[in-house]
């Protein structure tokens, strides 16, 4: 489908941009994680314009969790408090240090053992009601008469 015209804008557009920035950003941000401190060490990169790059970019992910998180408010009113949105902003900001590079490593390895044939397991998921309550999850005290 990917490049032919008789699918039209699935094979022209959305498909070729699938493959290019979400099937191939995670392993592109992992080479520039593990390239750029050796062209750091090498001097074949100039550090001001990594500095340059390096806010650009984070700072585009951040533009799109911020712009994302005012759209959902506008739209739904999913945070009844003023601190709700601000916890959503703070998680905005610090999912750039730690948990956006980890979350390329899992990418990572789920893409090349799809790519190995591998079959992903989630394990055994056991489903409970919001009404049931498990003996364990009461808090010390509860249903205990005095």
């Amino acid at each position: 489908m990917i490049g032919n015209p008789r699918y039209g804008r699935i094979g022209l557009l959305a498909l070729p941009y699938y493959v290019v920035f979400e099937l191939l950003a995670p392993f592109i941000e992992l080479a520039a994680l593990v390239l750029l401190p050796l062209g750091l060490w090498a001097g074949a990169v100039d550090v001001g314009f990594m500095w340059r790059f390096v806010l650009v970019a984070y700072g585009y992910g951040l533009l799109v969790s911020l712009v994302s998180l005012f759209i959902e408010e506008v739209s739904f009113h999913r945070y009844p408090r003023w601190s709700d949105l601000l916890r959503g902003v703070v998680a905005a900001i610090l999912e750039n240090f730690g948990y956006r590079q980890i979350l390329a490593v899992w990418q990572v390895r789920g893409a090349l053992g799809a790519l190995h044939g591998r079959r992903a397991e989630w394990g055994t998921m056991h489903r409970e009601g919001f009404d049931t309550v498990r003996e364990s999850a009461e808090p010390v005290g509860v249903g205990v008469d005095p």
